[in-house]
């Protein structure tokens, strides 16, 4: 499939003069004709303020059933291409992780109950928690790695790029909320 670019949003009065965002069918972004490389925040990739997948999804993909959320297929939210995007309700979401077996249905209840949502964040701190240490990107190994480079002086954020997941992450290895040790 050749890689085909879109306008997503244009801007045409900013501080810094006008910005036009474009994606690709890829799922690649580019900023006024410049390939630019989002940062990922919460397991997903973003660029300006938009979650990527969403952008790709909403240029590419008629949302005929206007359904409001949209699914990674094969739940690799890293694979933002528009062969790998669907529209989906909140439920069909809910379930494809399920059956995918990116969280649990144990998980997903408890979710639930703290008025959670399955995608970036899970309920909050609680479901958010059970959703990183479960199935985030960090071994118990490099969260060692990072209580170490913590308790040597350097900073959130210094440890977060090395390890390219958020300074929240970081700390939340560093205060033990996530990948706990066990007892």
């Amino acid at each position: 499939m050749q890689e085909i670019w879109k306008v997503y949003k244009s801007t045409n009065s900013t501080r810094w003069g006008s910005i036009v965002w474009e994606v690709s069918n890829w799922g690649r972004v580019k900023k006024n004709g410049v390939i630019y490389e989002p940062r990922i925040n919460s397991d997903y990739k973003k660029f300006s303020i938009t979650l990527l997948h969403r952008a790709v999804a909403e240029v590419f993909i008629p949302n005929l059933e206007n359904k409001p959320q949209v699914n990674h297929i094969d739940g690799d939210k890293l694979n933002n291409h528009v062969t790998n995007l669907e529209w989906v309700t909140r439920s069909e979401n809910s379930k494809h992780a399920v059956a995918t077996g990116l969280i649990s249905k144990e998980d997903l209840k408890k979710a639930a109950k703290i008025g959670g949502k399955i995608g970036g964040k899970i309920g909050g701190k609680i479901g958010g928690r059970v959703m990183r240490e479960k199935y985030g990107h960090l071994t118990m190994d490099q969260a060692r790695e990072i209580r170490s480079l913590y308790a040597k002086g350097y900073g959130c954020s210094q440890i977060a790029k090395k390890y390219n997941v958020s300074g929240q992450v970081v700390w939340g290895v560093v205060k033990n909320l996530t990948y706990k040790e066990e007892a």
